[in-house]
C-alpha cells in the first residue's frame, strides 16, 4: 500500500485480498492515521492504540494480530503538505475533538477539510459525513486565539441543523468511499443490487467454481481491467469484481465490436457467456456486454486499461 503505484494491483484489490485472509483493515481517521498505511495494535495489547510488530502477546497466551490502519495518502487529492500540518498539529496538541476545533486548530483550506470530510476521515469525531462537512464549511478560521481557549474549556452546544442532517444511506457512504479513497470498507456496491441480479440469474464470483465447465452464465462486476496483449490476437481480457471475488472474461475480438460502448466504457458491467474452467483457472468466454454503470450512479471509473 505504500509501494503505489506498483503496477497490476491496484490498492482496493491488496486491500480485499488481505481482508479475505483474515486481516483487519482500519478506515483513514483524522486522529489515528499517519501518512501512510501503519501497523495498529489491538486495544486490548497496550491499553490503547499504537504501532508496532506484527503480533503481540494475548492474555491467553496466544498471538494478538495487529490490524492495518490506512494512511490519509488513501485520500484521493490530499496533497502531503497538508497531511503533515494535520499531522504536526495532532502530535503538539492532541487528538481533535470535533470538526470545528480541527478547522480551527489546522487552519487547513477550506477544500481540504471538505475532502477530508467527505472521505469519512473525521467520522470518529461523532455525527456523520453530512454533519462534519457542514461543520467545516461553516467555521471562522480567523485568528481567534482567545476563542480557540474558550471552546477547548467549554463544549459548545450543536446547532440545530447539524442535529437534523440525516446520515448517509450505506449505500452513499459506500459510493462516497470509492469516490475518496478508491475502495470501501463497508461494503461492495453490487451486494446492494444483487437482489435485482438475482432475478436476472446472475451468479457471484464465489459460485463459479461449483458449476461445470461449459455452462452458460451471466456475471456482473465492476471493471477492475482490461487489457490485450499483443500476442492476444486481439482478445482482450477484463477483470470484473463483484462483492464475493474476482471474475475473468475473455472478450474476443468480434464481441469486442459489437459491443464496443459497453466493453471500453462501462464502470460496471454484466455479461452472458460460458464458463470455461481448465485446471482450477476460471474464466467465462463472453458473448455478450452489458453497460451496468447507471445502476450504481456515482460510482467513479475505477478500470486499469491496458489496451
Amino acid at each position: 500500500l505504500n509501494s503505489q503505484p506498483m503496477g497490476f494491483y491496484a490498492p482496493a484489490q491488496l486491500i480485499a485480498d488481505a481482508r479475505r485472509h483474515g486481516v483487519t483493515v482500519l478506515p483513514v481517521d483524522v486522529n489515528r492515521s499517519d501518512w501512510e498505511s501503519t501497523l495498529e495494535r489491538p486495544p486490548s495489547a497496550d491499553g490503547g492504540h499504537g504501532k508496532g510488530s506484527t503480533a503481540l502477546p494475548n492474555a491467553a497466551g496466544g498471538k494478538a494480530r495487529c490490524s492495518v490502519r490506512l494512511g490519509l495518502q488513501r485520500i484521493a487529492g490530499l496533497q502531503r503538505r497538508h497531511a503533515e500540518c494535520l499531522l504536526d498539529e495532532r502530535r503538539k496538541n492532541g487528538p481533535f475533538r470535533d470538526a470545528v476545533q480541527l478547522a480551527r486548530r489546522t487552519r487547513l483550506p477550506r477544500y481540504v477539510l471538505e475532502r477530508l470530510a467527505k472521505s469519512g476521515a473525521m467520522d470518529s469525531l461523532g455525527g456523520n459525513r453530512r454533519r462534519a462537512l457542514w461543520q467545516v464549511l461553516e467555521v471562522d478560521r480567523k485568528e481567534t486565539p482567545l476563542l480557540d481557549r474558550v471552546e477547548d474549556l467549554v463544549h459548545r452546544p450543536e446547532e440545530t441543523v447539524f442535529e437534523t442532517l440525516p446520515s448517509m444511506t450505506e449505500l452513499e457512504e459506500i459510493l462516497a468511499d470509492y469516490r475518496t479513497t478508491g475502495h470501501s470498507l463497508r461494503g461492495h456496491p453490487l451486494a446492494h443490487i444483487r437482489e435485482a441480479l438475482n432475478r436476472l440469474r446472475v451468479v457471484p464470483a464465489s459460485q463459479l467454481a461449483e458449476m461445470n465447465d461449459g455452462a452458460v452464465v451471466r456475471v456482473a462486476g465492476i471493471v477492475l481491467v482490461r487489457q490485450r496483449p499483443g500476442t492476444a490476437k486481439g482478445i482482450t481480457f477484463m477483470t470484473l469484481e463483484d462483492e464475493s471475488g474476482i471474475v475473468n472474461l475473455v472478450v474476443r475480438p468480434q464481441v469486442w465490436r459489437r459491443w464496443r460502448t459497453a466493453a471500453l466504457e462501462a464502470t460496471a458491467l454484466l455479461a452472458a457467456g460460458r464458463l470455461q474452467i481448465q485446471q482450477q483457472v476460471i474464466h467465462v468466454v463472453a458473448w455478450r456486454l452489458e453497460d451496468l454503470s447507471c445502476a450504481l450512479q456515482g460510482l467513479p471509473p475505477r478500470s486499469r486499461n491496458f489496451c
